[in-house]
C-alpha cells in the first residue's frame, strides 16, 4: 500500500514556491517541507519520527503543508491500494453514502476500510455468504472428495501392480529363475512414480480446496473473471447431473440414480483433468517467464527456445547438486529487511553445514573441476520468501494451539516491543506447551503399546524412534526459548529509555546461501544418468515384462513428471526473490492482469509444485512403498510354508452343551450347505475344515480322522497334484495353496474343496491385489457424509480402476486355479456336489470360485466381493453372491469387513480381551466359540479352547479323567 499525493490545488502556494516532500510524523500526518528540510516560511524544520513501516492497520490519512505565511493547511491525502497475489480476489472500491470505501473479499465475508475523513478509516467485516452457498459447495466437495479417494486407489493399485510384477520378476510366484534385469528395472521406476503420483494428489487436494473456494485458481487462468469460473462450476457440479436425472426419471429408467451418480463423477473428473492440465501448462509457462531474468540465461549468449531450455535444466541441476550453508540471523523490524538485503555483509548466529556440501567444498581442490567455490555466495530464498507472505504474531493475534501446530518450514513474524508485542506469560505458555504436547505425544504412544501388549523391546525401540522425530520440535522449543529472552530485552530497554515506542518486530530466520556450484560438464553428466536410469531403463523394463498398460503410463506420466522437474520454478524463483519483481511485466490483459498471473503462480508454488501437500504425498507414497518393499523381502526371504504341524489336541472324551437361550442360526445349516447325514453340525464342520487347510500335508488325515473318526473323510492330495500337472508350467507352481476332501461313506456323494488362507508375504500380496480397491474405497464412503448414496456405483469404479491389470497380473490371482480345479472335478472327475471352505485370504477365493461356479461356498473371517465382483474373470452378480456364498463374521475381526456382506452371513462372538483384537481373526479361537456357542454335538473339544483362548472347561462324557489330566499345563 502506497502513497500518493494527490492534493488540492487549490490551496497550494505561489509556483516559485519551494519544492514539497512528504515526512511520516509520529500522529500519522505528512509534513510538507522544503528541499533543505525546512517549511516554506524558513522556520525551523519539525523533528520527524523513525520511519515505520506502513501496513493496513497504520494508514496515512492526511497532510499538513505550509503556506506562505508559515500557516498549517490540512489537506486530504489519496491512499493507492495495491492488490497483493496473495488475497483470495482483487479489492473493489466504491462510493457509498458519499465515503469511499475498499472492499476485499474473502471466502464467506468481505472486510471494508470505509473512509470517514478527517484522517479516520472505520474497518469493518461484512458476512458475503449464506447457508445456501455453503452447502452447494460443500456437495461440490463431497464429489471432489469422492473422485479424490478413488485417484489414491488409482495409485495405490499402481504401485501394487509394480511389486506383483517384482514377485513375477524374482520367480516367487511361480518359482521361475530370477530375472535380474526386468527385476531392477521395474523397481528402478519406483521414484518417477512417487514423484509423479504425489504431484498428481497434490493437484486433486488443490482441486477440493479451489471447489470450497469458489474456483479461484480457475479464475485466475481466464480472462472472463468469474463469469465464466462460475458458470462451468454450476454445469460441472450440479446443473448437469440434475439434467442427467431429471431425463432418466422421465424416461422410468430403474436405474436412474445408478446413471445420474456415474455421469456426475465422469464429469468432475474430467474437470479435475482440465484443472491439472491447466496447472502443469501455467506451472512451465511461468517458469519460461522467470528463467529469462536469471543469470545463467542473461550470461548465454544464445537467445530462443532451445538455450532456454537448456539454461533451466542446467539452473535444475546447480540449484539441487550444488553445496549450501544455513545461517542463521536476527532481524527487527525497524530494519529495512527484504529480498535484496544484503545479508552477507551482516554477522550472523549460527551457521549449519552440511557433509554434503562440506564434500563439494573438499572437491573444489581437487583437479576433477567438478564444483567451483563461489567467492561471494549466493542468497536463496524460501518460497515463503518468494510469496513475500509471513503472518505476524501479536498479542492480539496469539493463539495457543496455533504456535505448537504450526509447519515448521513456514516463516512467521513475532512481535516483541511496543504496545501489541506478545507478552511474557503468551510466550512461556506457547514454550510449556510444546514440551507438555510433545511428553504427552510419547508417552501417549507407549502407554498405547504397553496396552497391546507389545514386547518390552518393540516398546522401547518405537519409542527411541518416536523421540528421534520429535528433535526437530524440541528445537523449536529452544528457539521459543531464544524468543523469549529477546522480548524480555526488548521490554527492559523500552522501560529504562522510558520512551513509548511503535509495536516492533522480530525475525528469526535461517537463510540458505550457495557457495559451491556444480560444473557444467557434472550436470550433463548427471542428466544422462537420471534420464537413462529413471526412464529409459525402467520403460523398456516394463514394455518386457509385459506390463503394456502400466509402461504406457510411465511413458506418456514420465515425460510430463520429467518436463515439470526440470522446468519447475522453484529452481529458478528461489535465486531471483518475491514474484512482484518479476512476473509478466508486459502484461495487457486487463485491468487485473498482473494480479491474476502472480495470484495464479502463488498457488502453483504453495499449493502444487512445491506446497507442503505435495511433501505429504510423497511421504505417504513413500510409506506404501517401504511397506511393500517389507511385505515383498518376507515373502522372498521366507518363502512359502508347506503348513503348521499336527497340534489338535483333540479330547474325544469331552463335550460342550449347547449354551441357553437362542444359538446361532448357522449351528444347524440347511439348504445344501450341510455336510450329508449330519446337518446339526454344519457351522463347527465347516469352521474345522476352513482351519485345517492350514496343516501340512502329512497331518491332514490324521486332523480328518480326529474330527469325523476313521474312514469317514479322505485327503485326496493325490487329484490336487493330477489336477496341477495338468497345468503350464507358470500356472502349476502358483503358491496357492488348497486341499479336496472326500466323504465315500456318505449316503449322498460329497466333496468340499479348503483353501488356505495368508501365510506368507505373497499371500499378503495377493490379499491386497484381489481386495485393497474395494477396502480403501469403503473408507472413502465412510469418511464422507452420506457416502453410502454412492455405492451403487463403487463397483463400477473399483473395476474401471483394474484396468491396469495386464493378462500377466491376472494369471497369479489365485482364485483363477481354485475355479479351474473345481471345474476340473466336475468334468474329469464327474463330481458334482462340491462344496468350498476356507479361512481369511481362503474364505475369499471360496466366495469367489463358487459364485463362479455355482458351487456352496462357506468362509469364515473370509473378504466379501459385492463391490469388487466385475473385477474377476469371469465377473459375478450379485444374484450368484446372494444364492451360493456364506460368510462367519467374528466381532472385532476386521478382515470379513472388507468388501461388502452378501445377503447370508453368521455373527459370532469374539471373546479376546479389548486390547487384542487381531486375535479375532484366528481360525481357532472361531472354531472354540462355535464348539462352546453351538455345542459339540458328538465332535472332539481341544485343550487350547480353554489354555489359549480362556473358555469354560468342557464336561467329561464318562468321568475316568478330568480336564486338568486330560491337559496339562506344561504341555500345552
Amino acid at each position: 500500500m502506497t502513497e500518493s499525493e494527490d492534493t488540492d490545488t487549490s490551496s497550494a502556494t505561489s509556483s516559485d514556491a519551494p519544492a514539497i516532500e512528504w515526512i511520516l510524523t509520529p500522529d500519522d500526518e505528512v509534513a510538507a517541507t522544503s528541499s533543505d528540510g525546512s517549511p516554506p516560511d524558513g522556520s525551523p524544520p519539525k523533528e520527524a519520527a523513525p520511519q515505520a513501516a506502513v501496513s493496513p492497520g497504520n494508514v496515512i490519512r492526511s497532510v499538513s503543508q505550509y503556506d506562505s505565511t508559515g500557516s498549517v493547511i490540512k489537506l486530504r491525502s489519496k491512499i493507492q491500494f495495491t492488490d497483493h497475489h496473495t488475497l483470495k480476489a482483487p479489492s473493489s472500491t466504491v462510493r457509498f453514502r458519499n465515503t469511499d470505501v475498499k472492499v476485499f473479499g474473502q471466502r464467506a465475508s468481505q472486510m471494508q476500510l470505509t473512509d470517514k475523513g478527517d484522517g479516520e478509516i472505520i474497518s469493518r467485516s461484512a458476512k458475503d455468504g449464506s447457508f445456501g452457498v455453503s452447502a452447494v459447495r460443500f456437495w461440490y466437495c463431497l464429489v471432489a472428495v469422492l473422485m479424490t479417494g478413488f485417484l489414491f486407489i488409482f495409485c495405490l493399485q499402481l504401485f501394487l501392480l509394480v511389486f506383483l510384477s517384482l514377485c513375477i520378476d524374482s520367480g516367487l510366484t511361480n518359482k521361475s529363475d530370477f530375472q535380474f534385469g526386468q527385476f531392477f528395472g521395474t523397481l528402478l521406476s519406483v521414484p518417477l512414480w512417487i514423484y509423479g503420483l504425489a504431484s498428481a494428489m497434490a493437484i486433486a487436494s488443490s482441486f477440493i480446496t479451489d471447489t470450497w473456494n469458489g474456483s479461484i485458481f480457475i479464475r485466475s487462468v481466464t480472462s472472463w473473471r468469474s463469469v465464466f469460473a462460475s458458470w462451468i462450476t454450476f454445469f460441472v457440479f450440479l446443473g448437469i447431473p440434475l439434467i442427467v436425472m431429471i431425463a432418466a426419471l422421465f424416461v422410468g429408467l430403474d436405474a436412474w440414480w445408478q446413471i445420474t451418480a456415474l455421469v456426475w463423477f465422469s464429469i468432475v473428473f474430467t474437470f479435475y483433468c482440465i484443472f491439472a492440465a491447466c496447472a502443469v501448462v501455467f506451472e512451465i509457462r511461468g517458469s519460461f517467464e522467470l528463467m529469462r531474468h536469471n543469470v545463467i540465461y542473461k550470461q548465454n549468449k544464445s537467445k530462443g527456445i532451445l538455450p532456454l531450455l537448456k539454461c533451466m535444466v542446467l539452473n535444475r541441476f546447480i540449484n539441487h547438486y550444488s553445496g549450501t550453508v544455513q545461517r542463521q540471523y536476527t532481524i527487527l523490524g525497524s530494519e529495512n529487511y527484504g529480498s535484496s538485503t544484503n545479508l552477507k555483509s551482516r554477522r550472523f548466529d549460527h551457521e549449519k553445514k552440511g557433509l554434503a556440501t562440506r564434500f563439494t567444498l573438499w572437491l573444489c581442490d581437487k583437479p576433477l573441476g567438478l564444483y567451483t567455490a563461489i567467492d561471494d555466495p549466493i542468497r536463496l530464498h524460501t518460497i515463503d520468501e518468494v510469496r513475500d507472505s509471513a503472518p505476524f504474531v501479536t498479542s492480539n493475534t496469539w493463539n495457543l494451539e496455533k504456535l505448537y501446530f504450526r509447519d515448521r518450514k513456514r516463516r512467521f513474524v513475532a512481535v516483541v516491543s511496543g504496545p501489541s508485542a506478545m507478552t511474557q506469560t503468551q510466550v512461556k505458555s506457547s514454550f510449556i506447551c510444546a514440551i507438555i504436547g510433545l511428553t504427552l505425544a510419547i508417552i501417549t504412544v507407549t502407554s498405547l503399546l504397553v496396552w497391546l501388549d507389545a514386547t518390552p523391546i518393540a516398546v522401547g525401540l518405537i519409542s527411541m524412534l518416536l523421540i528421534l522425530c520429535t528433535l526437530p520440535n524440541f528445537r523449536s522449543l529452544y528457539e521459543s526459548y531464544r524468543l523469549s529472552k529477546d522480548i524480555k530485552a526488548h521490554q527492559k530497554r523500552d522501560v529504562e529509555e522510558g520512551t513509548p515506542r511503535e509495536s516492533e518486530a522480530v525475525y528469526k530466520i535461517w537463510e540458505d546461501f550457495r557457495v559451491t556450484r556444480a560444473s557444467d560438464k557434472l550436470c550433463w553428466a548427471l542428466l544422462f544418468l537420471e534420464i537413462l536410469l529413471l526412464y529409459l531403463y525402467p520403460l523398456i523394463a516394463l514394455f518386457m515384462v509385459g506390463n503394456t498398460p502400466i509402461a504406457l503410463l510411465f511413458l506418456f506420466s514420465g515425460l510430463i513428471t520429467g518436463v515439470r522437474i526440470y522446468c519447475s520454478p522453484v529452481n529458478i524463483i528461489t535465486e531471483l526473490g518475491p514474484l512482484d519483481q518479476y512476473l509478466d511485466e508486459d502484461n495487457d490483459s486487463g485491468p487485473h492482469g498482473h494480479w491474476r498471473d502472480r495470484k495464479r503462480m502463488n498457488l502453483i508454488l504453495s499449493k502444487i509444485t512445491q506446497g507442503r501437500r505435495r511433501d505429504l504425498w510423497v511421504y505417504c507414497f513413500g510409506t506404501i512403498v517401504i511397506l511393500f518393499c517389507a511385505i515383498f523381502l518376507g515373502a522372498y526371504t521366507l518363502g512359502a510354508s508347506e503348513g503348521k504341524e499336527n497340534t489338535s489336541q483333540a479330547l474325544n472324551d469331552f463335550y460342550y452343551p449347547s449354551q441357553q437361550g437362542v444359538p446361532y442360526p448357522a449351528c444347524t445349516m440347511t439348504r445344501g450347505l450341510s455336510v450329508p447325514d449330519h446337518p446339526e453340525t454344519g457351522l463347527i464342520d465347516y469352521t474345522y475344515l476352513s482351519a485345517s487347510a492350514y496343516i501340512s500335508p502329512k497331518y491332514t488325515q490324521e486332523w480328518l480322522n480326529a474330527w469325523f473318526g476313521e474312514g469317514v473323510a479322505e485327503d485326496r492330495q493325490d487329484l490336487v497334484d493330477e489336477f496341477r500337472a495338468t497345468l503350464p508350467t507358470d500356472e502349476a507352481e502358483s503358491a496357492v495353496t488348497y486341499k479336496l476332501y472326500s466323504f465315500p461313506s456318505l449316503s449322498i456323494p460329497f466333496q468340499i474343496v479348503s483353501i488356505r488362507g495368508t501365510m506368507n508375504g505373497w499371500d499378503t500380496l495377493t490379499d491386497a491385489q484381489l481386495w485393497s480397491a474395494a477396502w480403501i474405497s469403503q473408507q472413502v464412503r465412510a469418511i464422507i457424509p452420506y457416502g453410502e448414496i454412492w455405492t451403487p456405483i463403487f463397483n463400477r469404479l473399483v473395476n474401471a480402476v483394474s484396468f491396469l491389470q495386464t493378462e500377466t497380473l491376472k494369471k497369479i490371482a489365485f482364485y483363477r486355479q481354485t475355479t479351474k480345479f473345481v471345474k476340473w472335478l466336475e468334468e474329469s472327475k464327474n463330481y458334482t456336489n462340491i462344496h468350498l471352505t476356507g479361512h481369511s485370504l481362503g474364505g475369499g477365493l471360496s466366495l469367489i470360485t463358487g459364485s463362479q461356479t455355482g458351487k456352496a461356498a462357506v468362509a469364515l473371517s473370509g473378504p466379501n466381493a459385492m463391490i469388487s465382483r466385475l473385477t474377476f474373470d469371469p465377473p459375478i452378480t450379485v444374484d450368484e453372491l446372494n444364492s451360493f456364498t456364506y460368510n462367519i463374521v467374528p466381532n472385532r475381526d476386521p478382515v470379513p469387513r472388507i468388501d461388502d456382506l452378501a445377503q447370508n452371513y453368521q455373527r459370532i462372538e469374539c471373546r479376546s480381551p479389548a486390547n487384542n483384537p487381531i486375535d479375532c481373526h484366528t481360525a481357532t479361537r472361531s472354531l472354540c466359540e462355535v464348539l462352546y456357542t453351538c455345542g459339540s454335538l458328538g465332535r472332539p473339544t481341544f485343550c487350547f479352547c480353554t489354555r489359549e483362548f480362556d473358555y469354560p472347561q468342557p464336561q467329561s462324557m464318562d468321568g475316568s479323567r478330568t480336564f486338568d489330566e486330560a491337559c496339562p499345563v506344561d504341555e500345552i
